[in-house]
């Protein structure tokens, strides 16, 4: 038993001079060192973690706000590209529509044309023209019907008709007679056949050479030929459907009464249209 005593006492001074009193603390400050260094490990893996996370989103809202802006565009180009193609179908329904009516018209025109070759071709057997005045093969022609294109002697007269000389629009030509206003203003004349006036080929030549560039003077001369135009051809009962038709003729809303007063009395001096109007 002493022996085991004092083996006992020996052990635990032996311990107490190999292991410090403060080796507990020690420990436990390690055990604390080891624990921070776990929490700050592991914030710094969850930091990392975030930014990681926070790149990705942002890098996936850029492809999103890219692909919006992009789908914006490809929207833009398309409803551009209908916009354009609803233009261009509108374009080409008109030029159809514009096409469709230009073969009307030239069928209609062709039509008229047969029918007047064929009412002409009846008319040459009988020895007339196109407006019923003998044909006179060999027989000077008519100066009056040269000039105006009608002959107040009818079928009586004894000098040749011929067939009026046309332009290639189809407008007569009367040489030696003034030029139709109608005509040199617009390029149509109205009365076509039945003018009495001149038709020259090309107008900007004739007007040109004639000096005719003020459209006063073009407009005073068109009134006074509408006005002899409507005292030999109309049977208007008032002074107002008189103007009407004037206003018709000229293609306008109404008549200046300054150009009409001059035109009346130029009209009057020509023709005698002076009571009747």
């Amino acid at each position: 038993a002493g022996a085991v005593s004092r083996q006992a006492r020996e052990a635990s001074v032996r311990l107490a001079t190999e292991e410090p009193p403060y080796a507990a603390t020690e420990l436990a400050q390690e055990a604390q060192e080891q624990v921070r260094d776990a929490f700050e490990s592991q914030a710094q893996q969850q930091a990392q973690a975030q930014a990681h996370a926070l790149a990705q989103a942002e890098h996936t809202l850029m492809l999103q706000a890219e692909a919006v802006a992009q789908a914006k565009t490809i929207a833009e180009c398309q409803a551009q590209a209908l916009s354009e193609a609803q233009a261009q179908a509108e374009i080409v329904a008109e030029m159809q529509l514009q096409l469709q009516s230009e073969v009307q018209q030239a069928a209609q025109a062709q039509e008229i044309y047969e029918i007047a070759v064929s009412e002409r071709a009846q008319l040459r057997t009988q020895g007339l023209n196109s407006k019923k005045l003998p044909l006179r093969p060999g027989v000077p022609p008519c100066g009056y019907f040269m000039r105006r294109g009608e002959c107040k002697y009818g079928k009586a007269c004894k000098w040749d008709h011929p067939e009026a000389l046309m332009t290639t629009k189809g407008f007569p030509r009367r040489i030696g007679e003034q030029p139709c206003a109608f005509f040199i203003r617009t390029g149509v004349c109205k009365f076509g056949l039945t003018c009495k006036f001149d038709h020259p080929e090309n107008v900007e030549a004739y007007m040109t050479a004639n000096a005719l560039g003020d459209d006063s003077a073009l407009q005073l001369a068109a009134l006074t030929q509408a006005l002899q135009q409507a005292g030999l051809q109309t049977a208007a009962s008032t002074q107002e459907d008189l103007h009407k038709q004037l206003a018709a003729l000229l293609g306008v809303q109404a008549l200046d009464p300054s150009a009409l007063e001059q035109a009346i009395a130029a009209a009057t001096m020509m023709q005698g249209l002076g009571p009747k109007l």
